[in-house]
């Protein structure tokens, strides 16, 4: 007997490659349409396959992986007391071992001068790690490049009032 087809569409944002070939690796694709707009991209995708509940199962998962799965680091460092070397260390030395972390998606860092709304005038440098999940967190900082980044940590902001670090998942609204 010849299994019925059905037609889905399905329109989602993506932030990165990586995104879009997580989806396109999971769900078998026949038509695929991008486009792109201001601060995202918008994926339509449109698959033909046999009227079985676990593919759709599996798009509808794969749409939430992109839409609502991602984790980030941030690490709010005050202002050092040499920031000429603290410039130096943290970008000749953190940052490309912070690159090497399992992982990794994305690092950007906000310098100086970072204005707070809430009277914080002791902020010099903040940087964002992004990952897909906490668990691809706790997996980087297992390693031996997360072990690295740790203890190289350290050096940068010694005493654990020099820097704020806060972990968390996000979802888009």
């Amino acid at each position: 007997m010849q299994a019925l087809l059905s037609t889905t569409v399905l329109m989602c944002c993506y932030e990165t490659e990586e995104h879009f070939d997580y989806f396109r690796t999971k769900v078998n694709i026949c038509t695929v349409h991008v486009s792109a707009a201001e601060s995202s991209q918008t994926l339509s995708i449109v698959f033909d396959s046999p009227t079985n509940p676990e593919i759709h199962k599996t798009a509808r998962a794969s749409k939430n992986k992109l839409l609502n799965t991602m984790a980030r680091m941030i690490a709010i460092y005050k202002t050092p007391k040499d920031p000429d070397a603290f410039d130096k260390h943290y970008f000749d030395v953190h940052i490309p071992l912070a690159k090497k972390l399992p992982g990794l998606i994305k690092y950007d860092v906000g310098r100086s001068p970072i204005v707070s709304t809430t009277g914080h005038s002791d902020i010099y440098c903040i940087g964002t790690l992004y990952f897909d999940s906490m668990e691809a967190i706790k997996t980087a900082f297992s390693s031996p490049e997360g072990q690295a980044c740790a203890a190289d940590r350290k050096i940068l902001a010694p005493n654990n009032n020099d820097v704020q670090i806060y972990l968390f998942d996000t979802v888009d609204v």
